[in-house]
């Protein structure tokens, strides 16, 4: 509050305002001064037990190499071949959701992975690519994900129009990948981990403070930027997933455009997996029904498979 009050004065045009800037300058390096020398005392306190608990915390694979055994190697052989044959299909198509190469996926698949192999504390937890996230990242980006570019690898980045197949682009040119959105998703990326790696021992703190309806609303929203990204691929004609309002427009505007064949069987798929997680569920579509023990247990599953 002292330093507040001198900030205030100075601003003000005090005719102490310089003093009052030094008094500033001098309390905060003695406040710093403070800080680093508590952090010494505790440190010097610290025993070799004590510090080993904190290392063993830090670092789980501390304590369970020790007690790691071929068995246990069998089952993680297991499970490790079961979820990276599911995660590479989704890996890839959640870099195709965020307008990225396949291969950006799986790099974003499998790094988390070994990551959290050696600092994570959880057995079940999934680390790694979400739809929303990847949806997110083509949303946040201003720049087109392909654009037409040339044998001397020289483009134009038309943003917000983008072009969505390769008759939109003048001979010689072919549609790829465009360099610049990779370098923003990449820098989004290494941006979003160094706050979580800086800010870790506040986020858990602080997501208690958000209340439940933001977090619903967020998730929501994310749903349906999600559905949106789609919709070009169930009717057949592009649909702009700027926003909601932009793109419900384009969708009932252009509905003349309809590819009958495609969106027939993009609704008979969408169709098919409601009606199986609703079996699933124990129910025939909105009614609760006595659903035999193996039908529900096959529509469970193919979910399950459809939806990864």
């Amino acid at each position: 509050l002292a330093i507040a009050r001198k900030l205030e004065t100075s601003e003000n045009g005090d005719e102490n305002a310089p003093g009052c800037m030094e008094d500033f300058v001098q309390e905060s390096k003695q406040g710093i001064e403070q800080i680093f020398s508590y952090f010494k005392e505790q440190y010097n306190k610290l025993t070799w037990a004590e510090s080993w608990e904190i290392a063993m915390t830090r670092l789980p694979p501390l304590r369970w190499i020790p007690e790691y055994t071929f068995e246990k190697f069998q089952y993680d052989l297991t499970a490790g071949l079961i979820v990276g044959g599911m995660l590479i299909p989704q890996s890839m198509a959640y870099a195709a959701l965020a307008g990225l190469p396949a291969i950006n996926g799986l790099y974003t698949g499998f790094s988390p992975l070994i990551v959290y192999c050696f600092l994570g504390v959880s057995r079940q937890m999934g680390i790694g690519p979400v739809a929303l996230i990847s949806s997110v990242v083509a949303q946040g980006i201003p720049a087109c994900s392909k654009v037409c570019i040339f044998a001397n690898r020289t483009f134009v980045d038309p943003y917000p129009i983008c072009p969505l197949s390769k008759s939109e682009c003048t001979k010689p040119a072919v549609l790829d990948f465009n360099p610049d959105y990779q370098n923003m998703a990449s820098t989004v990326a290494l941006m979003t981990g160094f706050i979580m790696v800086v800010m870790a021992p506040l986020l858990g703190w602080f997501m208690n403070f958000v209340p439940s309806p933001v977090i619903m609303g967020f998730t929501t929203g994310g749903g349906l930027i999600i559905a949106l990204s789609q919709l070009k691929d169930i009717f057949g004609y592009k649909v702009s997933k700027d926003n909601l309002q932009s793109g419900l427009g384009d969708l009932f505007s252009h509905f003349d455009q309809t590819q009958g064949i495609t969106c027939t069987m993009g609704l008979l798929a969408a169709a098919f997996l409601f009606v199986a997680r609703k079996l699933g569920q124990g129910r025939i579509l909105w009614w609760k029904a006595p659903v035999p023990k193996w039908l529900k247990q096959v529509a469970d599953y193919c979910f399950t498979r459809s939806h990864h």
